[in-house]
């Protein structure tokens, strides 16, 4: 009987053992599931994604400028890059969504892509912001980005300033960008109001490649006998590819010359005086205001100041609109010494004689 009592008390000991281990497991488990999941819950996500980061402007002003908004408005950034693949960029875009932000700002590689990207994202209640290029009829949420039609309108003007007649080459960007379509637009509503002007190349240049660019200005000037006046160029890169055509012919600092970006090279182009201006977006600006309108509008909370976009959706869009400025030879020393973290003195004026770099 004793024995029989001895093996029960060690059979419920062991029961009661067992019973405590369970439950302090099952708390344990508890309580890293609800830590886990209200660390989940805290960390708020948000993306960026870009055509891709090979440019200056990306990765020295617009993928940082976002990010540090980010953080500092309390969310953690997501930047990517589809490195000029649609197909990529829509992976990107359910792979974010799938980490769960609350919004993406999207730089379309194409209206295709762009319209695929906003559905499905609208579809998991994500907000998406257009950045650098509007994406036409389609109901994003908001644009961050420049005014392309005006600065078509601005360069074309200031350009006639100083060639008002003569033959012009428009040499654009790629046809798919809502950006070249826009300064298209622009050029032709300044020139064709010149009975002086005649336009004797217009063309758009797939993925807004120097190489397209160079073909179309050597065609152009042995078209024409070399009688250019004027050169209007969507971007910076391609406004060097056209330098060195005329540089070909002798023609450099005699035909007016655009870009867009300034670029290193485009800048010291204006200080030799083979380059008649660049056009600047204020890229920093641009890349904190995106984080700032998706993540108020994420949370519904007041908007930052802003105008608002029709584009063709049928849905008045939140507009954020960047800054833009003309840089010539009369205001790019004011201009480095106020922008010294995207070109400094030093590079801009490397090949200047040190006595004349400007000091602040």
């Amino acid at each position: 009987m004793k024995q029989s009592l001895k093996i029960l008390s060690v059979v419920v000991a062991l029961l009661l053992a067992l019973c405590f281990m369970i439950g302090c497991t099952t708390n344990q488990q508890d309580s890293s599931v609800e830590g886990n999941g209200g660390s989940a819950q805290e960390e708020k996500k948000i993306a960026m994604l870009l055509v891709h980061l090979q440019g200056k402007r990306f990765l020295s002003a617009d993928a940082p400028a976002f990010e540090e908004k980010a953080k500092e408005l309390g969310y953690t950034p997501i930047v990517q890059s589809a490195e000029g693949n649609s197909e990529t960029q829509i992976k990107q875009a359910e792979s974010v969504i799938m980490q769960g932000v609350k919004a993406i700002v999207l730089q379309p590689y194409n209206y295709q892509a762009a319209q695929k990207i906003v559905e499905i994202a609208h579809e998991a209640g994500v907000v998406v912001v257009c950045y650098n290029d509007a994406v036409q009829n389609t109901p994003v949420d908001g644009f961050v980005g420049r005014n392309s039609y005006e600065l078509g309108v601005i360069s074309a003007e200031k350009m006639l300033e100083t060639y008002p007649t003569g033959n012009y080459i428009l040499c654009c960007g790629d046809e798919g960008a809502g950006i070249a379509q826009d300064m298209h637009r622009g050029y032709l509503d300044v020139l064709q109001d010149c009975p002086d002007v005649t336009i004797v190349s217009d063309q758009f240049n797939k993925d807004t490649a120097a190489q397209h660019a160079l073909v179309q200005i050597e065609t152009a000037l042995v078209a024409n006998d070399n009688n250019i006046s004027a050169i209007l160029s969507g971007y910076d890169g391609m406004s060097i590819a056209a330098l060195q055509a005329l540089s070909a012919v002798e023609l450099n600092g005699k035909v007016g010359l655009s870009g867009q970006d300034f670029e290193l090279a485009a800048a010291q182009a204006i200080l030799s005086g083979d380059m008649t201006f660049t056009a600047f977006t204020e890229f920093w600006q641009m890349g904190s205001d995106a984080a700032e309108l998706a993540i108020s509008l994420a949370e519904g909370s007041e908007l930052p100041a802003h105008t608002f976009l029709d584009n063709g959706s049928g849905v008045e869009i939140p507009w954020i609109e960047t800054p833009i400025v003309l840089i010539d030879k009369d205001n790019i020393a004011d201009f480095v010494l106020s922008h010294e973290w995207w070109l400094s003195v030093d590079e801009v004026y490397a090949n200047v004689p040190q006595d004349q770099w400007p000091t602040k």
